[in-house]
């Protein structure tokens, strides 16, 4: 992270590729095109529909299988922005490949969750799309990729966003940030657009550590966790549910539903005394087991 952009930025996508979570063989976009499900679900069960609408994805990332079910539930456009120009088009084609190659398991999982909303015209144009040119993927599936690009500062016409989306980027961004993200989600979703936003709130070291515990980072004051992890590719805010909450109502949004999971481990490591820094025991314990949430929020 302290190398040259032209540098740090090549050489961590190469050490991912080689040794992280992005080798050749661990490509599974089943969990993001689930994410997407979920987010069309809910809009569904708030009485509002994807088909036709106009997404805004904060975040990016590697591949685009947020938007790609966003789009075979009927989007009509997805707009999606990133600091950094991360999308890879070796990474969208073994996406690809492993969607013809379990294309009965994942059209199933539309069909079974959102079968109202599922088109079955645009899953047979997936299924059979063989280029490998991300631009002709993104234009067939309606999606604009803005990178570098500011979702604080867009050039979207005011109310102009049906709904306006994240998966799991909210928790990589510092809280000053993400006030000035949702003042600029509150200018440019339509009056009767909806927010839908998962956050992970867990240590994300403790995703490959199994000895760490799902809250290991909340016993670290803001300087040692700055020493530790305060770069371009380890930061993590870690803010709470209820702080995002606040930070969605100051920027006048208001939470229509809140899905949260709950880990029971850290129910338990808190009742044998975790040792939590000051900055986090004014959280309610429930409140900190809580490791990821779904929020829907309206203007």
């Amino acid at each position: 992270a302290r190398l040259p952009d032209r540098i740090s930025y090549p050489m961590y996508y190469q050490l991912q590729r080689r040794f992280g979570a992005l080798r050749s063989g661990r490509i599974d976009p089943t969990s993001r095109l689930q994410f997407g499900i979920d987010f069309c679900k809910k809009i569904g069960e708030l009485s509002r529909s994807p088909k036709g609408a106009t997404f805004f994805e904060v975040g990016t990332g590697w591949r685009l299988n947020v938007p790609l079910a966003c789009w075979l539930c009927g989007a009509e456009r997805v707009i999606t922005v990133d600091l950094n120009r991360y999308l890879k088009p070796e990474l969208i084609a073994e996406d690809l490949e492993f969607i013809r190659q379990n294309q009965t398991q994942l059209a199933g999982r539309f069909r079974g969750q959102v079968a109202s909303f599922f088109d079955e015209t645009r899953w047979q144009r997936l299924v059979r799309y063989q280029s490998s040119n991300t631009h002709e993927f993104c234009e067939m599936i309606g999606v604009e990729y803005h990178a570098p690009g500011d979702a604080a500062d867009t050039t979207v016409p005011n109310g102009t966003i049906d709904y306006h989306i994240s998966c799991n980027v909210l928790e990589h961004i510092p809280s000053e940030v993400l006030s000035r993200i949702f003042a600029e989600a509150a200018r440019i979703l339509r009056p009767e657009g909806l927010l839908v936003h998962r956050v992970d709130h867990s240590d994300h070291f403790s995703h490959t550590d199994s000895s760490l515990s799902a809250i290991h980072f909340l016993r670290y004051s803001d300087a040692q966790w700055r020493r530790l992890a305060d770069n371009r590719y380890g930061y993590v805010n870690r803010l709470r549910e209820e702080d995002y909450l606040a930070i969605f109502a100051e920027s006048g949004h208001r939470a229509a539903f809140v899905e949260s999971e709950t880990d029971h481990r850290v129910r338990r490591h808190l009742a044998e005394g975790f040792p939590l820094n000051n900055r986090f025991q004014k959280h309610d314990p429930d409140g900190l087991a809580h490791t990821a949430s779904l929020f829907v929020l309206v203007p």
